[in-house]
C-alpha cells in the first residue's frame, strides 16, 4: 500500500455516498496537484499521480467488496 492509500483511508468511511468519497478524493487530488506545480524539480511528478490514483482505485475496491477501505 501507498502512503496515498492511508491517508484517503482515514477519511474515507462506509457510510459515505459515493458522491461524498469523489470529494474527498477531488479535494486530495487538488492539494497534490497543487503541492507537484510547486515543485521546481518536479521529477516525480508523474509518479505520484499514478500513486495517487492507484491508491483511490483500491480505496474504492475495498467499499465495493467489503464497505470500507481495503485493508483499513
Amino acid at each position: 500500500m501507498n502512503r496515498y492509500f492511508w491517508l484517503l483511508s482515514r477519511f474515507i468511511s462506509d457510510d459515505q455516498s459515493r458522491e461524498d468519497r469523489q470529494a474527498v478524493y477531488d479535494r486530495a487530488r487538488s492539494a497534490l496537484l497543487d503541492q507537484l506545480d510547486a515543485d521546481p524539480n518536479g521529477s516525480l511528478a508523474a509518479f505520484e499521480r499514478l500513486a495517487f490514483e492507484e491508491a483511490v482505485r483500491t480505496v474504492e475496491a475495498g467499499v465495493a467488496r467489503w464497505g470500507r477501505p481495503e485493508n483499513a
